[in-house]
C-alpha cells in the first residue's frame, strides 16, 4: 500500500473569516486515504473549531505559543526568566505598533523565530494565511515542499514587503485564491512569478444545500425586502456605506430588513452609525452564525460592500444558492460575477449601492434571471481539488 503523504496546514485560529472557512472547506474533501493531515493553530479556538473534519488531526498548541499570546504573558515571562532586555524591547514595540508603526520584524526576531519546530518532518507544509503562518511554515517547519497561501490583495495587504521577500523566497510556492490576487503578488514581487499559482476556494455545493435546510434563518414574520451580508465588522468591508445605503433606501420607503452576519472591532462604531441613522429597526447586526445558509437561502438579496477582497467566500456561497447578488466594484469581482448577467455590480460610494439595491428591489424579473443564470454556472469544485493535489505532489 503506497504511504500516505504528510502534509500539515498552519493557520492562526479557526474563526469566522473567509480563509478558515476556505480551509474547513478544503479539509471537508480532502482525500484522506491519500494524505495524512495535521493541523496546527496558534490558538485553539475560532466559530469553526468544531467543524473541523475529524479526519483531521489537530496538534496539541506549542507551549511557546501561550507565552507569547499577548504582551502581558511575554513580558512576565521574560522578568520571571531573567531576560530584562527582551522585556524592555517588548514594551517598546508595543509603544511603537500603537503609534502605527510595523513592527513585524521585531516581532519575528524577538519573538517568533525563538519557537522549536515540530519534531515531525512533512512531505508538505501549507501556511495557510498571510502574516505569521506563512513565516512559521518558511522559517521553522521542516519540509520537503512550503506553500503560502494568500487570501487578499497583496498590495493592499503588504505592510514589509523586504520582510515577505526573505521568507517567500524560502516558499517552493505562492498561492493566491483569484488571478487578480496572482497578478497583484507578480506585480510587487515579480522575482516569484514562476512559483505563483492561483488555486480557487474549494466549495462543496452539495454540501451548501444541505445545511441550508438545516435550520432557520430569521423566525420572524416580516413581509418586506431581506438584505443579507456576511463578513468580519471591519473598515474594508465598507459597512460604513451600507448604513448610509439602508437609509437613503428607507428615507426612499422599501420596507427591507438588512442583517450582517460577523464581529469585529468596528461593532461600536457602526452601532452607533446605524443610531445616527436612525435606521435600528432595519439595519442590523445580528453576529456570528455557524450556518449562515438559512439566512442566505431566506435572503432576498445578498449584499457585499467591500473595499477590497481577495476572492469572497461569502459571494460564492450566495452564488451556490442562487441569490440575486449586489456587490461593490472591487477589483477580483470579476474573477466571480459578471455585471447584470450574475450580479448586479455597483461604485464603492452609498448612492450607488443604494440605486443598485433599488433596482433589484423594483425588478423581481431581474432577480430571477440572476439566480437562473447563476444556477447554469458549472460546479468545478472537484476540477479545482485536482489542481491542489497536482500542486502539493508537484515536487515530491
Amino acid at each position: 500500500m503506497k504511504e500516505k503523504i504528510k502534509i500539515l496546514f498552519v493557520i492562526y485560529y479557526l474563526g469566522s473569516g473567509g480563509a478558515e472557512k476556505a480551509l474547513i472547506n478544503l479539509l471537508d474533501m480532502i482525500d484522506y486515504e491519500r494524505y495524512q493531515v495535521d493541523v496546527l493553530l496558534f490558538k485553539q479556538e475560532g466559530l469553526y473549531l468544531d467543524q473541523l473534519n475529524p479526519k483531521a488531526n489537530l496538534l496539541p498548541i506549542i507551549p511557546e505559543f501561550e507565552k507569547i499570546d499577548s504582551n502581558k504573558k511575554y513580558i512576565k515571562w521574560a522578568l520571571k526568566n531573567g531576560k530584562p532586555i527582551s522585556a524592555l524591547k517588548k514594551v517598546y514595540y508595543f509603544y511603537c505598533w500603537k503609534k502605527g508603526k510595523n513592527i513585524d520584524r521585531q516581532e519575528w526576531e524577538l519573538c517568533w523565530s525563538k519557537i522549536p519546530s515540530l519534531k515531525k518532518e512533512y512531505d508538505v507544509a501549507v501556511g495557510y494565511m498571510q502574516g505569521l503562518p506563512i513565516r512559521y511554515v518558511a522559517g521553522i517547519v521542516k519540509a520537503k515542499v512550503k506553500f503560502g497561501w494568500i487570501h487578499s490583495e497583496y498590495e493592499k495587504i503588504s505592510k514589509n514587503i523586504n520582510f515577505d521577500r526573505y521568507f517567500f523566497q524560502r516558499l517552493n510556492y505562492i498561492i493566491s485564491v483569484s488571478d487578480k490576487c496572482t497578478n497583484s503578488i507578480c506585480k510587487c514581487l515579480p522575482e516569484f512569478k514562476d512559483k505563483t499559482f492561483t488555486l480557487l476556494n474549494l466549495m462543496s455545493s452539495k454540501l451548501i444545500n444541505e445545511k441550508a435546510n438545516v435550520g432557520e434563518g430569521d423566525t420572524d414574520k416580516f413581509d418586506g425586502i431581506r438584505l443579507l451580508s456576511i463578513g468580519r465588522l471591519e473598515k474594508v468591508k465598507g459597512y460604513e456605506m451600507a448604513i448610509e445605503a439602508c437609509s437613503i433606501l428607507k428615507q426612499k420607503g422599501h420596507k427591507i430588513r438588512w442583517n450582517v452576519i460577523g464581529i469585529g472591532g468596528l461593532k461600536n462604531e457602526l452601532l452607533t452609525l446605524i443610531r445616527q441613522f436612525n435606521i435600528e429597526d432595519c439595519f442590523i447586526l445580528i453576529g456570528e452564525r455557524s450556518n449562515p445558509y438559512p439566512f442566505i437561502k431566506q435572503a432576498d438579496i445578498y449584499v457585499q460592500t467591500s473595499l477590497f477582497e481577495g476572492k469572497s467566500v461569502a459571494i460564492d456561497e450566495a452564488k451556490i444558492l442562487r441569490k440575486a447578488i449586489c456587490v461593490t466594484n472591487f477589483n477580483s469581482v470579476y474573477d466571480q460575477l459578471e455585471h447584470e448577467k450574475t450580479a448586479e455590480i455597483v461604485e464603492k460610494n452609498p448612492q450607488a449601492i443604494a440605486a443598485g439595491i433599488e433596482k433589484l428591489i423594483k425588478n423581481p424579473d431581474y432577480r430571477e434571471l440572476l439566480s437562473q443564470n447563476l444556477a447554469m454556472e458549472r460546479d468545478n469544485s472537484n476540477e479545482e481539488l485536482l489542481k491542489h493535489y497536482e500542486l502539493f505532489e508537484r515536487d515530491l
